[in-house]
């Protein structure tokens, strides 16, 4: 209940509608179906700074290892606007995610924003399908505004393939 008052207030902040009320509907579903980030990386902290530059933004989805984040990619598939995704991890590494989603029709169209310390592997992770890549230590504005336009690019590609 109080989730629901909460998005029926943002949508009224949005709307700039002051001393009005609102009711929650499927409307204020529909808009956040598509807003779901992901943010795959072995340590709490990258996980914590980099889901707090989104926190208002999107729910923001964490999984500390590649099989975690496969298996939430798998399960959120229609609502994950994009992924946050280290490269250097246990159990599975970014590689290896790149490389399944390359292969995987429906998880390919999610936009994959690779983070990494070491930036002699960006041509690598470029060819296996990632759309930009962020070296650690980052500015979150930046993080912010990369992550945004690969959305915007990816929705963009969508429409014109429909």
């Amino acid at each position: 209940m109080f989730s629901r008052a909460d998005h029926a207030l943002f949508y009224l902040k949005k709307s700039n509608h002051k001393g009005n009320y609102n009711f929650f509907t499927d409307e204020f579903q529909e808009k956040d179906a598509k807003k779901r980030l992901l943010v795959i990386d072995d340590q709490e902290i990258s996980r914590a700074i980099l889901s707090s530059c989104f926190d208002h933004d999107f729910k923001m989805l964490e999984a500390e290892n590649g099989k975690e984040g496969l298996q939430l990619m798998r399960a959120y598939k229609d609502e994950i606007s994009a992924v946050l995704l280290d490269i250097e991890m246990p159990v599975m590494n970014g590689y290896e995610v790149l490389q399944i989603v390359r292969d995987d029709l429906e998880l390919k169209k999610i936009p994959i924003l690779v983070i990494t310390v070491y930036d002699k592997s960006e041509l690598q992770v470029l060819e296996l399908g990632a759309v930009d890549i962020i070296t650690k230590l980052f500015d979150p504005l930046v993080v912010k505004k990369r992550v945004k336009n690969a959305i915007k690019i990816s929705e963009m590609s969508r429409y014109q393939k429909k």
